[in-house]
Formats: C-alpha cells, sequence, structure tokens
C-alpha cells in the first residue's frame, strides 16, 4: 500500500506542474505562486525553479510558526524533486512552445486545462502522507490554525503571493486573478474525488 501511495505522490507532483507549465505558457498571467517565482527569475536572474527552492525554505519556517513546532526537515525533499520538475516541463518540454499568437478563447482553454490538472495533481499528492512542499503546505497550515475551510485558505494566500508577484514585477494577468479564486474551489472538489483513489 505504502508503494502505491508513493506512486500516486510523485505522479501527483508530476501532473501539478504539467498543468502549472500550461498556465504559465497561456499567456493570461501565471498562477500565484509561479508568478512570484517568473517575477524573482525576470528581476533577479536564475530560473524559476531556482526561486521556487528559494521561496520555499522561507515558508518551511513560516509553517513551523503556524504549527508551533520546529521546521519540517522533510519538506526539503519535495523543494527538490518539485524545483526539478518545474524547470523540466518550462525550460525542456515546453522551452519552445509559444501560445502567445493564438486567440483568447484558445488561451482560455489552454489555461483552464492547466488549472483543472494542476489542482489535481496538488489535490492528489497532498492526501498520500508524504512530505508536503512548504508552498503547498501554507494553506493546509492556514486551514488547521484558523479553523478554516482548505479553499478559504488557499485563497488567502494566493492573494499574499499575488501581491508579492505584483511588486517583483511578475506575470501578473486574468489567468493570475482567476486562480487565485478558483484554485481553491477546484482542489475542494478534486480532494473528495482523488481521496477515493489512495489505499487506505
Amino acid at each position: 500500500m505504502k508503494w502505491n501511495r508513493l506512486f500516486y505522490y510523485i505522479m501527483g507532483i508530476i501532473t501539478v506542474y504539467f498543468g502549472t507549465a500550461l498556465v504559465v505558457k497561456a499567456s493570461l498571467g501565471a498562477g500565484f505562486w509561479t508568478a512570484l517565482f517568473v517575477g524573482f527569475s525576470e528581476r533577479f536572474g536564475m530560473s524559476a525553479g531556482f526561486w521556487f527552492g528559494i521561496t520555499q525554505l522561507v515558508v518551511i519556517f513560516v509553517n513551523a510558526w503556524l504549527k508551533k513546532r520546529g521546521p519540517d526537515l522533510l519538506a526539503f525533499i519535495p523543494i527538490v524533486l518539485e524545483s526539478l520538475i518545474l524547470d523540466f516541463w518550462l525550460i525542456v518540454v515546453m522551452g519552445n512552445w509559444d501560445f502567445s499568437m493564438l486567440g483568447l478563447w484558445m488561451k482560455i482553454l489552454i489555461f483552464t486545462g492547466g488549472l483543472i490538472t494542476a489542482t489535481f495533481g496538488l489535490s492528489l499528492y497532498i492526501q498520500t502522507g508524504f512530505p508536503r512542499a512548504p508552498a503547498d503546505d501554507l494553506f493546509v497550515s492556514i486551514s488547521e490554525r484558523f479553523r478554516m475551510r482548505l479553499g478559504s485558505a488557499q485563497v488567502v494566500v494566493a492573494v499574499l503571493a499575488t501581491l508579492m508577484a505584483y511588486g517583483v514585477g511578475g506575470p501578473v494577468g486574468l489567468g493570475t486573478v482567476l486562480s487565485v479564486f478558483l484554485a481553491g474551489p477546484c482542489i475542494e472538489l478534486w480532494t473528495a474525488k482523488t481521496a477515493a483513489l489512495l489505499p487506505s
């Protein structure tokens, strides 16, 4: 059973960042976290995956404060794994993909597909019991600390990340705003459905 959960954990992470990369490539404005990572990359250099890792390191300590316990050192595992997977999709697989010339409705379709895919992967991997990336654990920590619904906690995180992304010149746009308000409900919807996939 543990190996089955490990499979879903890895596949969930791969799926999250495939969807995330599609959202970025749709050119409607990246998702809130990705907009922040890309903004750091464009402002200070290095890859989005690098800034993903740095940001997650900071969030480890934020989560520790919210949970009133020591930093979760196992969170370094998904940090490394996810930063590599994000760069793999954005640079290796989709580096030459250009959707900028597509019509608005095609971009919206690609964005929507990416958001649905990413939230499905996220809802799957956070339920496996394996270490979560700090950014993904943040809304769970807020939900538990302040007794909020997962979707509401996700909106809080999304708004804060979007404001920071805008501050550093990240690709904030229509897609970012949509992801702020749609990601939370999508996660709640998928969480109920993906729970049935996981072995007990």
